[in-house]
């Protein structure tokens, strides 16, 4: 015998049952009759949901929370009017997922035979309950409870929107029910199946009114504490529009976590980039130079060592004005052999290593460069004092070299400075004379030693900013420059057409040592005042003032990317919600079969963990995907560490969007009633 006690159920002020009494007993055909409204489903589902102080029994048998789940699995089968079914499972799959429930082997056979016994042999199981009519719908959901085996079955109103043929086919199965011995609750107001009822309850005053007498009838049902675990294979059931929305989600989890990784990493990179050429520009040390009056009247005010016939030669009393200021340590001539000759048109260079020959194209790439380097300067190779001569990172790739190889020769063709022609004309249309001068180079072949190869992370001068290098020692480098000095150059000027005055050639920029960087500012200052045509350059305060600007140029695409990220998560959101929303069904019909809401979350749980995992195997390529369009631009260098990074953030993204879906899917879950 089934009874049911205290029955009180009330949403907010309106009270649907007070203190209501319910039984009834197997082989019965048991009805609740009433007007719309007046609570018949929601007493059917209190036999499945435990309001306040229900009390339940089966077979003096009280159900609590520790058979509840066993209860629900195997002892009851709820059918709504509406016919609700698995939309995400196939025919056949319902009666596969029971098996799973209960342990049990799927048995093809006989389900075969319950789909005969209801009259749809002639179906394909293979079919969505969808493409059933609403009659066919109820007869295959009568034979899963069939298959199931259970001995309570609840049918909210069975006969609803059926025609006669279908209402005498459900009432036959009915009768097949009961003379099983089954406990058949229903509910109705089809006063054909109302005549075809056993017991007969009606709705009155709040109340469960019956006038029959009914005898205590027991089965021997046993019920036991059940523990069902997760389904994995449940992740498969899905229909075409649960796959198209599955993938639909995971390209938009994928393009938004993609997104916010590549921002994110871009920008720690951009931000690690430019602490480290802070560090790097950590030099207590300026170079500087005299410019003509034309370049000055252009208003120019950068420095750089560039066309020599806008540098104008600085004077001993200048220099030594320079080498007195106070916090300058020393002052040092600096130059630089260039591979490239502006007056005689020549922009490639040709560069030796063991018999194989490199070509640059200043106008391509850049060309190489020969410069000196000071002791004062501190530069360290492996973590020990540079000496001898390096080359640059990049210059060694250009020419095939190995990085650990160390001791081998180069062979450079340079333009060695050798003379000057110094000579007046006129530097704008207002006819103004100003002094200009040409510095005459000669090609030379130097063979030089090569004792390391140096990376930017050991020295970096943003002032050269020519990728190929060769740093020499500036005793070495002063002794060619002097060997050749005042000899014949390679070319030379009309003396006639310039009345120009031929001089030896003498350094026209000079490296300045400070005591400290605090102090270069005040250095610099210092020495334009000795002459309005003096530029200075120092590479720390460069660098800083255009990390200040860079940065400051960032906080309008951090806000840009900020607002993108919040809408591209609002969206992924909203589908996400939309996703879980439309298994509301689905959720009910598990908690009907009898699975906890700790368990539902898990099969629900499980789109989000396989689109995740699926997302993060996909975003490598992604992240090549994002580099080959631009959003990131990184060397090889960098290359493992972007993409550490990138997949770091990207991992750490998605687990936030794992938990926080978690979580609402836990409260989704818990917030969807019977």
């Amino acid at each position: 015998m089934i009874e049911m006690k205290h029955v009180n159920i009330n949403f907010g002020d309106q009270v649907i049952f007070n203190d209501a009494h319910f039984k009834t007993c197997p082989g019965q055909i048991t009805g609740i009759i009433g007007k719309s409204g007046c609570g018949k489903t929601t007493f059917l589902k209190s036999l499945l949901y435990q309001y306040k102080d229900n009390l339940l029994y089966v077979d003096n048998v009280a159900i609590n929370n520790s058979n509840k789940e066993d209860y629900l699995l195997n002892k009851v089968s709820y059918i709504d009017q509406f016919g609700t079914f698995f939309d995400n499972m196939k025919v056949y799959e319902h009666f596969e997922f029971i098996n799973h429930l209960q342990e049990s082997q799927y048995d093809q056979t006989k389900m075969n035979n319950m789909l005969h016994l209801v009259g749809l042999d002639l179906i394909d199981p293979s079919c969505y309950p969808s493409s059933l009519s609403i009659g066919q719908r109820k007869r295959f959901l009568i034979a899963l409870s069939m298959y199931k085996d259970a001995s309570i079955i609840i049918i909210d109103e069975p006969t609803a929107s059926l025609d006669q043929e279908n209402k005498e086919i459900v009432l036959q199965l009915l009768e097949k029910l009961k003379s099983e011995n089954k406990y058949i609750i229903i509910t109705t107001h089809d006063e054909y199946l109302i005549n075809h009822l056993d017991i007969t309850y009606r709705i009155e005053n709040r109340i469960l009114v019956c006038d029959q007498k009914i005898d205590k009838i027991n089965q021997s049902i046993q019920l036991k504490k059940s523990n069902i675990s997760s389904y994995h294979k449940y992740f498969f059931y899905k229909n075409k529009r649960q796959w198209f929305q599955f993938i639909l989600v995971l390209l938009l989890g994928f393009i938004m976590t993609i997104s916010i990784s590549t921002n994110v990493s871009d920008s720690l990179l951009q931000e690690n980039k430019l602490s480290s050429g802070i560090k790097q520009a950590n030099k207590a040390e300026l170079y500087t130079g005299k410019m003509n009056d034309s370049y000055i009247a252009n208003g120019v005010d950068s420095y750089y060592i560039g066309d020599a016939e806008v540098n104008l030669d600085i004077s001993t009393e200048e220099l030594n004005h320079i080498k007195s200021i106070k916090h300058v340590k020393s002052v040092y001539p600096f130059d630089v052999f260039d591979t490239i000759n502006q007056m005689e048109d020549v922009s490639k260079g040709t560069v030796y290593y063991q018999g194989s020959k490199t070509q640059f194209d200043y106008f391509q790439e850049g060309s190489p460069m020969v410069v000196p380097y000071y002791s004062f300067q501190n530069i360290k190779v492996d973590g020990k004092e540079l000496k001898g001569n390096a080359i640059s990172q990049s210059f060694a790739r250009k020419l095939g070299i190995d990085e650990k190889e160390k001791n081998f020769k180069i062979s450079i063709d340079v333009y060695v400075p050798v003379q000057e022609y110094t000579y007046q004309c006129e530097i704008d249309d207002s006819k103004t004379l100003g002094t200009l001068s040409q510095v005459l180079t000669k090609k030379v072949n130097l063979e030089i030693e090569i004792n390391h190869i140096i990376s930017t992370d050991d020295y970096y001068n943003e002032f050269l900013s020519a990728g190929y290098v060769v740093l020499m020692n500036d005793k070495s480098f002063y002794t060619i420059l002097n060997q050749y000095n005042n000899q014949t150059p390679d070319s030379l000027l009309d003396d006639k057409e310039y009345n120009a005055a031929i001089t030896p050639y003498q350094s026209k920029n000079y490296v300045v040592e400070v005591d400290r960087i605090k102090n270069l500012k005040s250095v610099e200052k210092e020495i334009s005042q000795i002459s309005n045509n003096f530029i200075t350059y120092d590479q720390y305060n460069s660098v800083t003032d255009m990390v200040d600007v860079y940065k400051e140029e960032r906080k309008g695409r951090y806000i840009f990317m900020a607002v993108v990220i919040l809408i591209a998560i609002f969206l992924y959101v909203l589908v996400q919600m939309n996703a879980l929303d439309d298994r509301k069904n689905e959720i009910k019909l598990l908690k009907v079969y009898g699975l906890k809401n700790q368990t539902i979350c898990s099969l629900m749980n499980d789109n989000m963990i396989v689109q995740s995992i699926l997302s993060l195997l996909l975003s490598i390529p992604g992240f090549f995907i994002a580099r080959k369009i631009g959003f990131f631009v990184i060397n090889r260098q960098s290359m493992t560490m972007s993409l550490l990074l990138f997949m770091i953030i990207q991992i750490g993204v998605t687990l936030v969007i794992c938990f926080l879906y978690i979580c609402y899917s836990q409260w989704f879950v818990k917030k969807v009633d019977l």
